[in-house]
């Protein structure tokens, strides 16, 4: 992936850097600001877009700068040494480079290519080729762009600051070769702007770039020598066989047409010459997919151009996720670069949208500008960027500058964010879901009869930035002192989970302040809020103790892998833990009660346990709460300073 990318005199921008990128990397600014000259400049080294000449920098007196400066670190990982093995080009002419470090590599490793001990020997021989330290994992590629009256190129190996060039026996050609070999796989997302080339099946659409992501992922069986494939049927080959076959087929069908090429071109012209063809198969690159809707009600095809605009939105983000979701395990990540994914979006549809983007960068990593808070409420400190010009004099044009965002105050002053929806409210209760807000709202009113709930207010989500940002949002309007956090605290009260979860929050936010929150954080008893209620006599069916001990039993056997695992994420003693076993089946129910369940675990002991189940939080009358729920009651009335 990219982590790090130096971008010089390219359309408003003078000079922006941006260091250790992480994942994610959102850019935020008003419109031209620049932040789409970023994404460009990465696309223009990804090879997606060329330099116009009217790319190159002017300045307030119509003087072009001499050159543009693309600078990008790639990680140099085992997906890279991956893509260079499995390279046809490559390996059909194998430079020295390539073919010295392969020498090297060899030895007892060399009988599994693909073992990570063979991978980390090669990595290391082909960066010594390179001239590259050992010691960096990024490889730093810089492009240069001149203009005089045709646009040129250069491109260099450099170091980490992307000004001196790495000494190695590399032509430029060959450096080009290495750097689109290694780039990672990346699918652009335009913004509505470009939504007329889903209609028209255009090779640059939404649809078949991802699908070109996808298509070497569908139907992968096995991995076949030249030999196996051409002596097996071709209904059984996979769809990379299949493009492996074709490659080779148009290989050896055009060595009659070279041959007889070569001879014409020796008779008539120098016995001394000889040409070759190298042939690159585009199966995956010519798909072309027009995409039209079909409704329930009409009976036809609907243009893609025809639909709203929030259904064509919608439809590139669903597309995303099932790209995602079908790849398969292990496979390359790939990079998204997004332009406004929010475009056209409405609330619900925007909190699904940036719900997604957040998965996606578990594993791949996103870039995106965005005008909305909601579209980057995962990123964490250090991922957002303000995009602002600026005039360094008053005679000179503005350019395009770059800041961290420190503050999630900073965030909502820049974007905006309505707070006439806490308008007339004395407390607000942040907690961590739907489910959650309704059970709370009906305890609180339960318990606190008007004294609070006529002061009250529900609002979702207590976690990283976005909590950060409700914090500052609080505030910043000075109610922040009326403001409580109910967090499932994955089993026990006690003062250094507070701080935990407090150091988790103000981390993101230079501005909040920890003592702000010392009396404020209200952790469950049980790990969800659910587990209050798995009591027998909040049972809805009769059951006897012997039947219900059974049932227990039979979930905790039949699920024990899965609380592990839970147990291990959250750093609790496993069920085959010494200790744990010595205990009674109650009190290992309780183990997994305060620590090991998740809402699928929820779920399962529901329908383990049979009948109609436990009462839920919102079916409980007012002394079946004040027994149950004894502690969290007492943690509210702390909170909301009630005796």
């Amino acid at each position: 992936m990219i982590r790090k990318i130096l971008i010089k005199n390219y359309r408003s921008i003078k000079k922006i850097e941006i260091s250790n990128i992480s994942n994610k990397l959102g850019l935020i600014g008003e419109n031209s600001s620049g932040k789409s000259s970023i994404l460009f400049a990465i696309l223009t080294f990804l090879g997606e877009y060329n330099i116009k000449e009217s790319d190159f920098r002017f300045d307030k007196a119509g003087n072009r700068e001499d050159e543009i400066t693309i600078g990008i670190g790639i990680e140099f990982d085992d997906f890279s040494i991956k893509r260079i093995l499995e390279n046809s080009d490559l390996n059909n002419n194998k430079p020295k480079w390539y073919s010295n470090a392969l020498e090297e590599s060899k030895g007892e490793r060399r009988r599994r290519l693909e073992s990570k001990a063979y991978l980390k020997d090669l990595r290391k021989n082909i960066k010594q080729e390179w001239g590259i330290d050992n010691h960096s994992n990024v490889l730093y590629f810089k492009i240069v762009y001149k203009y005089d009256k045709a646009i040129e190129s250069n491109i260099f190996l450099t170091d980490a600051s992307f000004s001196e060039s790495i000494t190695s026996e590399l032509s430029s050609k060959e450096i080009r070769q290495i750097q689109k070999i290694i780039q990672p796989r990346y699918a652009y997302l335009h913004d509505e702007r470009n939504f007329l080339g889903e209609g028209l099946g255009e090779v640059d659409s939404t649809t078949n770039k991802l699908f070109r992501l996808l298509l070497p992922s569908i139907n992968i069986k096995k991995t076949l020598t030249n030999q196996l494939v051409d002596n097996t049927i071709i209904s059984e080959l996979s769809i990379p066989e299949i493009n492996q076959y074709l490659l080779k087929r148009v290989q050896e069908e055009t060595l009659e047409i070279t041959d007889k090429l070569n001879n014409n071109l020796q008779d008539s012209y120098d016995d001394t010459i000889k040409i070759s063809w190298q042939f690159s198969n585009q199966l995956f690159e010519n798909i072309h997919i027009k995409t039209n809707f079909r409704f329930a009600n009409i009976d036809r095809d609907i243009d893609f151009q025809s639909v709203g605009s929030g259904t064509r939105s919608m439809y590139k983000i669903v597309l995303l996720q099932t790209l995602l979701e079908m790849q398969r395990s292990g496979v390359e990540p790939v990079l998204f670069l997004l332009e406004e994914p929010e475009l056209y979006l409405y609330p619900k549809l925007e909190k699904r949208m940036a719900d997604f983007i957040c998965t996606i960068a578990k594993e791949h990593q996103v870039m995106l500008t965005t005008h909305s808070h909601m579209s980057i409420m995962s990123f964490d400190r250090g991922t957002l960027f303000k995009i602002f010009r600026e005039n360094p004099t008053k005679h000179s044009l503005p350019i395009t500058k770059i800041k961290p965002l420190e503050s999630s105050l900073e965030v909502m002053q820049l974007l905006g964010y309505d707070i006439t929806y806490l308008l007339g409210k004395e407390y607000l209760v942040f907690v961590e879901g739907k489910d959650d807000q309704k059970a709370y709202e009906y305890l609180v009113k339960t318990i606190f009869r008007d004294d609070i709930s006529s002061k009250f207010m529900m609002l979702t989500s207590v976690s990283k930035l976005s909590m950060a940002v409700n914090s500052s949002v609080l505030k910043y309007i000075n109610t922040n002192s009326k403001s409580v956090f109910i967090v499932d605290s994955d089993g026990g009260n006690t003062e250094k989970q507070k701080r935990e979860v407090i150091d988790e929050v103000c981390k993101f936010d230079k501005e909040l302040k920890k003592e702000d929150f010392l009396n404020k954080i209200v952790l469950t008893k049980y790990c969800m809020l659910e587990c209050y209620t798995f009591e027998k006599e909040l049972l809805k069916h009769p059951i006897s103790d012997e039947d219900l001990y059974a049932k227990k039993e039979k979930f905790i056997n039949d699920n024990i892998e899965v609380i592990n695992d839970c147990l291990k994420d959250r750093k609790q003693k496993k069920l085959d833990d010494p200790e744990i076993v010595s205990l009674s089946l109650e009190d290992k129910f309780e183990h997994i009660r305060k620590y090991g369940f998740t809402k699928k675990l929820i779920k399962t002991f529901r329908r383990a346990v049979g009948g109609s189940g436990f009462k839920r939080i919102v079916e409980l009358n007012k002394e079946e709460l004040e027994l149950y729920c004894v502690s969290l009651i007492q943690d509210l009335k702390n909170a909301f300073n009630i005796t």
